[in-house]
């Protein structure tokens, strides 16, 4: 135990190293239930190769949910185990190091899905989630750090909380109002490459509390943010600390977003053209 001030107040936090692994053991399984930790990156992988966060197993040692940290870009990939296949989820969100965020994800058994939250904000999900969990009387192992294939990530974590009931987005977005609010957030991520016409798209379909129908697109409250919409609103900032504007690979140029006011003319001479996507509230 050791490390930086702690974010809940702690006096220390778990010390991983890339040869090191905790196990919190005999979790019983449910299919509704909530995992939330805070993770600070001491510091990216010199090697430049996938790390292991964390992943649960049983007695089998079948994993269910395991979370990796891509090398470079430290985005998170989620791997869950379905019954006939493996999905993967890549987070928006790339983790800067030194700074301290808070991982969630929720397992609901009447969606049949995954939802992963960055610092209290909605980051993906997964597809219809049908696992071959039958029963609550399971028993999982959560390890955080090594796995078997792969080094651990270089990080604290701290405040490790398991819930047997999924977490309402207004729980898990408190400690986080100064951001922005929940009900009615300023800015919010659209897509992480797509075309001006799909980008205009994407923020007419965004609801804060689910997917607008076709006929309802009209009234969407968010469109392509502008200039004004970013540095007055502070959204710039929010975006840098979400790792919004990180590229996806190391030879990936997009880290660059569309700007309503430059980019809707602009935008025709190259229609093929992609840039990040963040729609801000008119």
């Amino acid at each position: 135990l050791h490390g930086p001030p702690s974010p809940v107040g702690s006096k220390h936090s778990l010390d991983l190293t890339s040869d090191a692994y905790v196990v919190i053991p005999n979790v019983v399984d449910r299919n509704t239930m909530t995992v939330k930790f805070w993770m600070f990156i001491k510091d990216a992988n010199s090697d430049n190769t996938w790390s292991s966060l964390f992943f649960n197993t049983d007695s089998n040692n079948d994993r269910y949910v395991e979370i990796k940290l891509w090398p470079i870009t430290n985005r998170l990939q989620f791997i869950l185990k379905t019954v006939s296949s493996l999905e993967t989820i890549d987070t928006n969100a790339s983790l800067l190091t030194r700074r301290w965020y808070s991982i969630s994800y929720t397992i609901t058994n009447d969606k049949n899905r995954i939802d992963i939250y960055i610092n209290g904000i909605h980051d993906g999900q997964s597809g219809v989630l049908k696992t071959n969990r039958e029963t609550t009387k399971v028993t999982f192992n959560y390890v955080f750090g090594k796995s078997p294939q792969l080094k651990g990530v270089n990080a604290y974590i701290d405040k490790v909380q398991i819930y047997s009931r999924e977490l309402q987005p207004s729980e898990l977005i408190t400690g986080y109002a100064f951001l922005q609010s929940l009900k009615d957030p300023v800015i919010v991520h659209g897509c992480q490459s797509c075309t001006y016409s799909e980008a205009e798209l994407v923020c007419k379909n965004i609801d804060t509390v689910g997917i607008r129908t076709k006929d309802e697109a009209d009234k969407s409250d968010y469109a392509i943010c502008s200039l004004q919409d970013l540095y007055l609103s502070e959204g710039w900032n929010f975006a840098r600390a979400m790792g919004w504007f990180a590229p996806f690979s190391k030879n990936d140029d997009s880290g660059t977003i569309w700007i309503r006011e430059i980019d809707e003319k602009s935008s025709k001479s190259d229609k093929l053209l992609k840039k990040i996507t963040l729609c801000c509230r008119k």
